[in-house]
């Protein structure tokens, strides 16, 4: 797959960044948002902290909200 990729910018946001790439691939999210701001805004959507991090349930509501099944 030609997957530009993201690198998180802490070492808890990767659910976030994670979801980043995936909406990056889909053209969801354009070149400019793949950022640290872009990264800390879904991760505080999706409720991740920085001692649990981001669960699978927190991604996957998350994506559920934002059109993805």
């Amino acid at each position: 797959l030609n997957v530009q990729g993201y690198q998180q910018t802490t070492d808890y946001t990767c659910g976030p960044a994670a979801v980043m790439n995936l909406l990056h691939y889909y053209h969801r999210l354009s070149d400019q948002e793949m950022n640290a701001a872009t990264e800390m805004k879904i991760a505080q959507e999706m409720g991740t902290t920085k001692t649990l991090g981001t669960s699978e349930k927190q991604i996957a509501s998350w994506l559920n909200k934002h059109g993805f099944q």
